[in-house]
């Protein structure tokens, strides 16, 4: 078989020992949905080496090792202020959640009978929060079922209504949304939050 240059395909068809070769260009549809950014720093506290013997030892510990105080959220950022949820993986997931937040490998949500799924900050220290709009694409269930809440100052919940747009009372740059089943299990594909 005869390698090609890329660039030169055009120029080398037609030779007379490649004959009936076919080139065939094949167009997809992809879809890149591009989500929330979060970002998170790391404090090493007082795990630096000078004045403390036991962190300073050579080819033993890894620098500030043991004195790290965790992750700490610093802002979370969404394109054009809109939030979308696909149910894919539990980054924005609150450990609140007692409904099946991402069941399936394309996603899925499901909020039986008295359960809650809650997510965690979705925009973050960005900007103040003054409205929200929610939408929410069900694949069973109804919506009548729902609670729909959300908050801007991770405190103070206020009920949304689900494609209206809500101006907090309580303005502040934490939003989270929270939902609430009292009936029948409801399913939902996805949910997007477009807020200023």
């Amino acid at each position: 078989m005869t390698e090609y240059d890329s660039v030169k395909v055009k120029d080398q068809l037609g030779r007379p020992e490649d004959k009936g070769l076919m080139v065939k260009r094949f167009k997809d549809n992809v879809y890149i949905v591009d989500g929330p950014g979060a970002i998170y720093t790391v404090s090493l506290g007082t795990a630096f080496v000078i004045g403390n013997p036991t962190k300073a030892v050579l080819g033993t510990n890894t620098l500030g090792a043991g004195n790290s105080s965790g992750n700490v959220l610093q802002r979370v950022v969404n394109n054009n202020n809109l939030y979308f949820e696909p149910f894919l993986v539990t980054n924005f997931r609150d450990a609140i959640t007692s409904a099946d937040w991402g069941i399936t490998t394309v996603g899925l949500l499901e909020i039986a009978n008295a359960e809650v799924a809650q997510s965690g900050s979705i925009a973050y220290g960005d900007q103040t929060i003054n409205y929200a709009t929610i939408n929410i694409f069900f694949l069973s269930g109804s919506i009548s079922t729902l609670t729909i809440e959300a908050t801007a100052d991770s405190t103070n919940w206020e009920t949304l209504t689900l494609t209206k747009p809500h101006t907090f009372t309580n303005k502040g740059t934490n939003l989270k949304f929270k939902l609430t089943n009292t009936g029948t299990a409801v399913q939902i594909e996805y949910i997007t939050i477009e807020y200023n």
